[in-house]
């Protein structure tokens, strides 16, 4: 939907979408996003629990009895590693941390995602 929004106020936000060549890797982000979603029972049904890493680090693990995905998004210019603990992550209760394994060391690429099921 924000890809076609321009700012306008009533009635020209109603506007027809207008795709422009130059949104395709907003586009193409955001169809790489859905079709991960949607091929995992995790991700679909899981509970959630979140943490960030500094401003530009967002990091979600969503878990589903002993499975579980890892997605960690990076908006920044630089490639970020990280090692994420149980702990860090906000929604986590403690009988379903003792569940699962340890969290995997993860490289997030600039402006981009990585998504790690265990």
């Amino acid at each position: 939907d924000e890809e076609g929004m321009q700012g306008f106020r009533d009635p020209f936000c109603r506007e027809p979408y207008v795709k422009a060549p130059a949104k395709e890797s907003l586009r193409a982000f955001y169809t790489k996003l859905a079709h991960a979603r949607n091929g995992s029972k995790v991700l679909c049904k899981g509970d959630a629990a979140f943490a960030a890493y500094g401003a530009d680090v967002a990091v979600v693990l969503r878990y589903l009895g002993k499975k579980a995905v890892l997605t960690a998004v990076n908006r920044g210019g630089e490639a970020v590693t990280l090692r994420p603990d149980k702990a860090d992550f906000l929604g986590l209760m403690n009988a379903d941390a003792a569940k699962l394994p340890a969290l995997p060391e993860i490289t997030v690429p600039p402006m981009d995602f990585v998504q790690i099921a265990f």
